[in-house]
This record gives C-alpha cells, sequence and structure tokens, in this order.
C-alpha cells in the first residue's frame, strides 16, 4: 500500500509517526509532504522520514491565496507520480484537493471545528475522522472517535518520558519549572485574532519566576531579555524532546491548544488561553478538569500561581489522566486498522461504531 500524508502543522508529524512507522514495518510506503512551518521539517528530519518540502507560506492576504494556489499544483503534480492508494491529513486544504483530482480516497483527521478548513475541503474529502468531542455535524462523511489526537503519539503504549530532558534544562530533583507557549497568529483561521503582548509576556515571566523556573516555547523571536528563557534560542532542547518537556513541567500557561491537550494526556496542569474555541479542549476541561480553557486571561496568571503552590498537584493530575485515558482509545491502533481495512472499516465504523472499543 502507498501512503500520502500531507502535514499541515508540526504536530501532524507527531499525529502520523507511530502509524507511519507501524505501516513500514508492513512493506508499506509512506511518503510525507509539508510547508516550511515552525519544526514540521526538522522534525521529519529527525525521524527520517520520506518528505518534499513546498517552502513557506507567503505573507499577507494576496500572499496566502498565491501560496494555496501553488501548494495545490505542487501536491497534486506529486499525487499524480507517486499515485498513493489513500491519502491523509489533519485537515489540509491541498490534501483534500489533490485526492479529488487524483480519484484517491481521502482521510482527513479533524479536531479543530475550523470552519475555514472544512468549508473548503468538505467537498472533496472522503472521510472525516473526528474525536466524539469534535462539536460540528459533517454528515454522512463523518466518523467520531472516542479519543484525542494526542492519544495517537502520547498513549502510554507509545510513548515513554525521557529524564535526560531535566539535565539538559539544569532542573534537580523535585525543581519545578513552568512552560510558556506563544504562537504566531499567522494561520488561516488566526485571522482578526491576537494572542499575548511582549510587556504581558514579561510581566508572566517575572511572576512566574518568583515560584519556579521559567522556560519558553515561542513560534516568533522573543526580544533580548526574554530570550534567555527560550528554549529554540537556546537550543536547550533536541528536536522531538518537547513532550519530554511538557511532561515534567509543573504547568504549562500559553496560546497553544495542542501543547494543552499533549500536557492534559501527560498529567501536566495546562492553561489554554486563546479567542479559539476548541471541542477537545473544552471536554479536557469540563468532564475531566485536565485543561483550564479560557477565552481571555484575566484572573488566569492568579489561578496558575495558587495551582503552582500545592505540592501534590503533579501526583492529582497524573490520575486524572490516567482516568481519562482508560477511557478512550489508542488512536494509532485504530487509524491502522481503519487504513488496512478501508472502506470496509468505515461501513463497520457505521453500522457499530462500538467496534472502536477494540483499541483502548
Amino acid at each position: 500500500m502507498k501512503i500520502l500524508i500531507d502535514i499541515s502543522h508540526p504536530a501532524s508529524v507527531h499525529f502520523f509517526k507511530n502509524f507511519t512507522w507501524e505501516m513500514i514495518k508492513k512493506g508499506n510506503q509512506v511518503l510525507f509532504t509539508s510547508r516550511d512551518k515552525d519544526v514540521a521539517l526538522k522534525l521529519l528530519q529527525h525521524y527520517k522520514f520520506n518528505y518534499i518540502s513546498f517552502g513557506k507560506y507567503r505573507k499577507g492576504i494576496l500572499g496566502k491565496i498565491l501560496s494555496i494556489i501553488s501548494f495545490d499544483l505542487q501536491l497534486i503534480k506529486i499525487a499524480m507520480k507517486f499515485k498513493p492508494d489513500i491519502i491523509f491529513s489533519n485537515g489540509s486544504l491541498y490534501a483534500a484537493h489533490s485526492s479529488f483530482i487524483c480519484r484517491k480516497p481521502n482521510i482527513t483527521i479533524h479536531n479543530t471545528d475550523i470552519d475555514f478548513q472544512i468549508t473548503f475541503n468538505r467537498p472533496f474529502t472522503s472521510t472525516y475522522l473526528t474525536p466524539e468531542s469534535f462539536y460540528r455535524n459533517l454528515g454522512k462523511k463523518q466518523i467520531r472517535f472516542r479519543g484525542y489526537n494526542e492519544l495517537a503519539f502520547l498513549h502510554p503504549k507509545y510513548f515513554k518520558p525521557n529524564t535526560s530532558v531535566l539535565k539538559k534544562l539544569s532542573i534537580e530533583e523535585n525543581e519545578k519549572y513552568v512552560l510558556l507557549r506563544f504562537v504566531s497568529w499567522n494561520a488561516h483561521d488566526d485571522f482578526g485574532k491576537s494572542g499575548f503582548k511582549i510587556q504581558e509576556i514579561r510581566d508572566i515571566v517575572n511572576k512566574f519566576s518568583l515560584y519556579a523556573k521559567v522556560f519558553i516555547s515561542s513560534e516568533y523571536s522573543l526580544p533580548e531579555d526574554l530570550r534567555k528563557y527560550h528554549l529554540e534560542s537556546n537550543n536547550l532542547i533536541g528536536t522531538g524532546e518537547l513532550q519530554d518537556v511538557e511532561y515534567f513541567a509543573s504547568l504549562l500557561y500559553g496560546e497553544s491548544g495542542a501543547m494543552a491537550a499533549e500536557c492534559a494526556v501527560l498529567g501536566t496542569p495546562a492553561f489554554y488561553i486563546s479567542q479559539k474555541k476548541l471541542g477537545f479542549l473544552t471536554e479536557l476541561d469540563l468532564k475531566y478538569n485536565l485543561v483550564f480553557d479560557r477565552r481571555v486571561s484575566k484572573g488566569t496568571l492568579e489561578e496558575a500561581i495558587e495551582l503552582l503552590k500545592n505540592p501534590d498537584i503533579k501526583e492529582i493530575w497524573r490520575q486524572k489522566s490516567k482516568k481519562m485515558i482508560e477511557d478512550n482509545i489508542s488512536v494509532t491502533d485504530f487509524l491502522l486498522w481503519v487504513t488496512e481495512n478501508y472502506p470496509k472499516s468505515i461501513k463497520i465504523m457505521k453500522e457499530d461504531p462500538s467496534y472502536q472499543y477494540n483499541f483502548k
């Protein structure tokens, strides 16, 4: 079997990595395509995956439109040459368009309820796989699964934390540290939205520093006085080690929905402060009390500091995370079954959604 996977975000590399290794073990071919965004290409190189890069996005509204056209044409050309049996993505417009042109099935794993992406890929998508927490109804193409995308790579079956990252961060045994995450706000669905200003970040760093060490992960460059906290600028960790940092962190505070969900799975308290409402984070907040899902930042810093003062907070979160994992399926195992039995697997899921519990 030939599988083409289009990467739209670095988290997509993590989502598909265990799936890819398992498929390759079974003699299948997997090819990735990606834009040069954040650390996506570094991750593909780190995992030694076969990939093709389409370069960076152009800036501005007109630039983004031209980028869509360019990336579409490039992926169509690659798909026609590679001749995949299935094209996968986490909501990529280009994967949907190329699969339609090349007459190949496209499986889209959606978890962010983004109107822009769904509007433009829905007519061309064969199957949507979405968590049950995804609040939109996408009709007969949609199959809901009991889980979260992050369980594809952070499920205990596939993830084992590496303590060597603590030495790289100069963290002593039982020493607390806080991870801050700030995003660039230049994705398709970020138009008109914004996050923390630099002075706000300075205030956040100063207040957290009274109680713990502080590290920053940021998609954009930081001013000189904040750069000493920046994981990326200081090369404090290697490629693929961010989840280890999340696992051992006392707390995550920031704008990334993906990292907040990762921390929830790993048993680390996470504050998600963003104007973007994401169904899976709402569920992780209301059902499992693992994430603090907030639209505005007012009062959240004080709330986070009070949590940080609790010496038992990590053990409390580990137990809540364990319960959440027991409630859900191993997403990678489920995806392997769907792929190897497609399209029969979709028919089975429509007739008996409980079949997925074979993959707990």
